[in-house]
């Protein structure tokens, strides 16, 4: 989501296959931070998605209960909750296998994601030497320009040089994230190889000083920021597998695999349902007259399933893309702010040099890239993606009989659309305030049978307005 706020990461070590939860990125007091799934001085790794999810049900405390969306991340269903996705399955130690491929869109992406998890665990937990083994190697940045950066004969030397930099330095960082993995003071012999099963309490015992498992994004290396350590000392969370509360463990880890293979199968079942349905209108399609085809369908755009929209809105038309993943919206974007362009070259260029966003995550998004690098992608807006706000306020506000249902509808779907994919409850918060204009909506939208809107339509009409309002200022400046 979107790029989702907490995500199951499953990570391959030296010493074994771990699970946990990791928070990539928010926004809080103006900072930007990332964490992972702990509490105190300890940051948690289980041997299983059930294990993991096991915990998460316990209700123990943790520090990610502190973050923005930890409370719609517990709404999701279980395989969301604690199943990683094939893109958030991080084998650290295959990395210099992986730079023995050609350098691809696959391999590059692979290779980046990579480096930046264990980027991320060297910074969270203070490793000094993953930290150092980055800032000394500044070509590993590189990657996150893309394939395109590694063709010719310069590009397939500088894939060449950073897998020769991994090849000499890698197992120094696989065998830091393995010191902290297994401690030998703290370690349980019947816990198995791995992580020792020790909690918080026993790690206090080998002298690692309390930390928090989240720092800021851009913290200076070696410093955890809110944490008692100082510069340069490592006082880093000990990875450990804290024991699952309860007066029996085994019974709520085999009731966690229970809810995760319901909710597989309850996805399986959708899956099956929705191609069951796609194949019955194909046949019924070939059966039916050759309807007049869309031009839009043989676009790039219709291929990949990420559609370009226009929104006018105080005078301007603005460009951006748009798709839908599990029929939730993902936008052009980050952090809920939707990146806008005034035209659609201007779109088309700004693709080219950028992946910082929650479309990148998208795996058709590297055909766009690869069209827009050699030019050929163009801009071409289906008539159902154009939203169109001029006047809308002042029709609502003249009564139902001058607002035009199907702009309003596109309209408030957009509004809507924008607010799922941030996971604010911004709209919801203006419908609750301004009830008349929820009633009026549904009335023209023929989903309320039991209101009729009455004049005077000055509410409603207020109430649209700061709808839109809230709507650009989600837009970036264009």
């Amino acid at each position: 989501m979107a790029t989702e706020s907490i995500i199951p990461v499953q990570l391959e070590l030296t010493s074994g296959t771990y699970y946990t939860l990791w928070a990539p990125s928010w926004k809080e007091n103006g900072e930007e931070w990332q964490a992972f799934l702990g509490s105190d001085d300890s940051l948690y790794f289980f041997t299983s998605p059930a294990e993991l999810l096991a915990y998460i049900n316990s209700g123990a405390p943790i520090d990610l209960a502190e973050h923005p969306k930890w409370r719609a991340f517990l709404h999701k269903d279980a395989e969301s909750q604690a199943v990683p996705t094939p893109r958030h399955v991080y084998d650290l130690v295959a990395v210099p296998a992986m730079l023995a491929e050609k350098p691809s869109y696959a391999s590059v992406d692979k290779v980046e994601r990579n480096l930046a998890m264990a980027r991320s665990l060297g910074r969270v937990c203070g490793i000094d030497r993953i930290s150092g083994f980055f800032n000394s190697y500044s070509l590993l940045s590189n990657l996150s320009r893309g394939a395109e950066h590694f063709t010719g004969d310069d590009g397939n030397g500088e894939w060449s040089a950073i897998g020769q930099t991994i090849l000499s330095n890698w197992g120094p960082v696989l065998d830091a994230l393995d010191n902290e993995a297994v401690d030998d003071g703290g370690f349980d012999d019947n816990a198995g190889d791995g992580f020792s099963a020790t909690t918080g309490a026993s790690v206090d015992a080998v002298n690692v000083s309390s930390t928090s498992t989240s720092v800021p994004v851009d913290a200076p290396t070696g410093d955890t920021t809110s944490n008692a350590g100082a510069i340069g000392t490592h006082t880093a969370p000990v990875f450990v597998t804290p024991a699952i509360p309860g007066n029996n463990p085994t019974d709520s880890i085999n009731n966690a695999q229970r809810s995760i293979d319901d909710a597989i199968a309850a996805r399986e079942d959708h899956e099956k349902e929705v191609a069951a349905e796609r194949a019955s209108q194909a046949e019924n399609e070939e059966a039916s007259p050759t309807p007049a085809t869309d031009p839009y369908d043989s676009t790039i755009w219709a291929s990949v399933g990420i559609d370009p929209i226009t929104i006018v809105m105080n005078g301007r038309t603005l460009y951006t893309l748009r798709c839908y993943i599990n029929d939730r919206p993902v936008f052009l974007g980050k952090f809920g702010q939707i990146y806008t362009f005034t035209s659609g070259r201007a779109l088309s260029r700004w693709i080219v040099d950028h992946k910082d966003h929650d479309l990148a995550t998208v795996s058709t998004w590297g055909e766009l890239v690869d069209k827009a690098n050699v030019g050929e992608l163009k801009v071409e807006t289906h008539p159902t993606n154009n939203y169109v706000f001029t006047n809308l306020a002042e029709s609502i506000a003249k009564g139902p009989n001058a607002v035009d249902t199907d702009q309003l509808g596109q309209a408030y779907e957009v509004i809507a659309d924008a607010s799922d994919w941030a996971e604010d409850d911004a709209v919801n918060s203006v419908l609750l305030a301004v009830p008349e204009l929820q009633g009026y909506i549904s009335y023209m939208l023929g989903t309320s049978s039991n209101y009729l809107p009455s004049a005077p339509y000055d509410t409603e009409a207020d109430g649209w307005r700061r709808l839109e309002e809230m709507l650009s200022e989600r837009f970036s400046k264009s």
